[in-house]
């Protein structure tokens, strides 16, 4: 039987949070951010959760809901006495620049910088520059290109409000709200201080590293926008990170994006791309009914192109690709998986030619899999050399790949992966 969608949900999540390696932890009395390589991993998608998309759209739609309050502001004009005449003041300025028209006033003014007032700039602003850094490096065709496009149309739209632009004007947003401005937004009976609240406990929850509240904000922005075999390929894609991860004892290192080169996952020297050919691919001679394909598509005012491989793991020591995945998913009860075994054979010897000379073709065949999400045909052991992996996704629950990633670093013995670069 298929696994469940939400089996496929569950298992991503889980890797991901296993990965998650805090440091230091975030406090809301002291909320200073301390650099760490998942924390911004997890931001972005906080960016387009539930509780900041209420924000803005509720600010839309109650524009005046942002209160004002009543300060007294120091002015000094000549000829003109604003508000209250500061005798003293007036008389020392007076004297000081020789100047009888000049005056000292003490003017009441609405004001917008309050600690709520600050809680709710600050959510928006940044919340809008992680949505704008995403947009900046995801892809067109990206399905979180399109998500978080429509995230920061509603947070743009909240931030070009009059009284959000006062605020922004009079605040400082370089700065983290205080403990003070949480409570105060909780006192008041606005909702959206509340919301503000809300979303920016969300994002102190999720620095301080409580698990329920990963979860909720992965399962939401990173797998919501996912078409279910996109689901399944990135589940495949963190499964081999998590498990190159223990066999060279080194924490994974997650991708604050999925940028526009498709880095994934750094783990060591290996570096994880996901529906990326990467800079390595060159493309083949074309046998000949291929040659024709092209021949034909051109005629037709068409680009032949080339498909990218699901999952490619680069040695970024020694500068070349070392495995690639095909996966394959579908939801037939009655398929055994035979037919995806054969079709993710087919295009995994089309994608070695664009990596590796012929002589090398076998040698990164055996180190690459061809994953359909089940199967159940009986298969020739052992598995001679240049034959693909095959597990599918129960085999990968069970730590399967933790087989592949040994025989992928003991091949990779001249430049193991002991420790990180900088690429």
């Amino acid at each position: 039987m298929n696994p469940a969608v939400s089996d496929i949900d569950d298992a991503i999540v889980g890797l991901l949070i296993r990965m998650r390696r805090f440091a230091s932890q975030v406090s809301l009395s002291n909320p200073r951010i301390q650099k760490h390589s998942d924390l911004p991993f997890l931001r972005v998608f906080w960016a387009c959760s539930a509780e900041v998309r209420a924000l803005a759209e509720y600010l839309v739609r109650h524009p005046h809901e942002a209160s004002s309050v009543l300060q007294v502001e120091r002015r000094i004009d000549v000829g003109t006495v604003r508000g209250r005449l500061d005798a003293r003041e007036t008389t020392i300025r007076q004297i000081g620049s020789g100047n009888p028209g000049l005056f000292v006033s003490l003017e009441a003014v609405r004001s917008y910088a309050t600690g709520p007032n600050h809680l709710v700039v600050w959510v928006l602003e940044e919340a809008r520059r992680l949505c704008r850094e995403m947009l900046r490096t995801a892809t067109a065709e990206s399905a979180y290109a399109t998500h978080f496009e429509v995230v920061t149309r509603a947070l743009e739209d909240a931030s070009r409000l009059e009284e959000i632009r006062i605020a922004s004007a009079q605040i400082n947003t370089t700065r983290r709200p205080t403990t003070s401005a949480i409570s105060q937004a909780k006192r008041v009976r606005t909702r959206l201080y509340h919301l503000a609240a809300d979303a920016y406990m969300s994002l102190l929850a999720i620095e301080q590293g409580d698990e329920m509240r990963i979860r909720d904000v992965l399962q939401e922005a990173l797998l919501g926008p996912l078409e279910m075999w996109k689901r399944f390929e990135l589940y495949v894609a963190v499964a081999m990170g998590d498990a190159l991860g223990r066999t060279v004892g080194i924490p994974c290192d997650l991708s604050p994006s999925f940028s526009l080169d498709g880095l994934l996952i750094k783990v060591g020297d290996y570096r994880i791309y996901w529906q990326a050919q990467t800079g390595h691919f060159s493309t083949p001679c074309l046998e000949p009914s291929e040659a024709k394909v092209a021949q034909i598509l051109k005629a037709l005012g068409m680009n032949a192109g080339w498909d990218r491989p699901d999952v490619v793991v680069v040695n970024a020591r020694a500068r070349e690709v070392v495995a690639i995945a095909e996966v394959k998913y579908f939801t037939s009860e009655g398929n055994n998986g035979r037919s995806a075994i054969r079709a993710a054979i087919d295009q995994l010897v089309r994608y070695v030619r664009g990596y590796r000379d012929e002589a090398g073709w076998d040698d990164l065949l055996d180190h690459s899999l061809a994953i359909p999400v089940l199967f159940d045909v009986s298969l020739t052991e052992p598995r001679s050399f240049g034959v693909p992996w095959i597990v599918d996704f129960n085999l990968i629950q069970s730590q399967a790949l933790d087989h592949w990633s040994r025989a992928l670093n003991s091949a990779s013995i001249p430049s193991r992966a002991q420790s990180p670069l900088a690429a």
